[in-house]
């Protein structure tokens, strides 16, 4: 894309006069040609062929406009419009991934031989935030299930599993829902949808990854190597919600960035590729850039 230099032009609508482009946009500032002085004696009153008269040589020398301060937005997001609602729609969404993190990310079930010599299959949940919880539905007594659910957790808690939903929090809702905050309220909304789009990408990967690893929230390797317990020999693991869940959130976001970054480059012509000027805002098109 070729940047014009900022000066003063013609009037890209056709009408006298000449109007001021700074470089990105056509602004509100505009001038029109002096009357040349009637031939009275004054030298160069009049231009001739080649020739320019001196009333249009002060007028060519007058200085630029002074940019005003702050720097108008003119592409400012108004509340209501499609990019509003996007940006709105990237923060819930960003707030959606955070509390997935208060759910079930991994889960394991096995068998262990109980004191009575019966078979009890335990199943077991790793939270986002690495909190297990055991449910043994075989034991009759409330007060000996608690007791024996309790026990279990322990053991799992051995291998020091991790939380495997803290990553999303700070490495993904965290910055998205900052780049939607940036997206809404300042001038670097392309860069905000970029990066919403990268982010979410990366996000991706890592629920993905999640949910096919969901071994390793439980840090079986660890638990096996150490024999404690004994069970998860035969243990079965398989993802939770949170990381489903996850995954699907994921994929709009980055839908969402994508969408905002169409309707950020629509909303400021600056960003459109030049032909796009000549097909739809012939009165916004840049100084010198006729399709050729």
């Amino acid at each position: 894309m070729i940047t014009t230099p900022a000066g003063w032009y013609p009037n890209p609508d056709g009408s006298p006069g000449e109007r001021y482009w700074d470089g990105v946009q056509w602004t509100s500032h505009r001038r029109t040609w002096p009357a040349a002085a009637p031939a009275n004696g004054t030298p160069r009153a009049h231009a001739t062929a080649g020739h320019t008269s001196d009333a249009q040589l002060l007028w060519l020398r007058q200085p630029a406009p002074k940019p005003e301060w702050p720097i108008p937005d003119p592409g400012k997001i108004e509340r209501g419009s499609n990019r509003w609602i996007v940006g709105l729609a990237v923060l819930v969404a960003a707030g959606i991934i955070g509390f997935l993190t208060f759910m079930d990310w991994a889960h394991l079930r096995y068998v262990y031989a109980a004191s009575d010599g019966n078979q009890l299959t335990a199943t077991a949940g790793l939270s986002g935030f690495g909190m297990v919880h055991v449910d043994i539905p075989g034991v009759a007594s409330v007060n000996e299930r608690q007791l024996v659910e309790r026990q279990e957790a322990d053991a799992l808690l051995v291998a020091e599993p991790i939380a495997p939903g803290l990553p999303a929090v700070v490495a993904l809702a965290l910055p998205i829902a900052s780049a939607a905050v940036a997206y809404l309220r300042t001038r670097h909304r392309s860069i905000a949808a970029i990066a919403i789009v990268v982010l979410s990408m990366l996000g991706l990967i890592y629920f993905v990854y999640r949910i096919v690893r969901a071994r390793d929230g439980f840090r079986a390797n660890v638990a096996l190597m150490n024999n404690e317990p004994a069970a998860w020999s035969s243990a079965h693991f398989s993802p939770g919600c949170g990381p489903i869940a996850a995954t699907v959130v994921a994929v709009a976001l980055a839908g969402l960035g994508v969408t905002a970054l169409v309707l950020e480059r629509r909303a400021n012509p600056s960003l459109l590729p030049r032909d796009h000027y000549s097909r739809r805002q012939p009165h916004l098109y840049p100084p010198g850039g006729r399709r050729r």
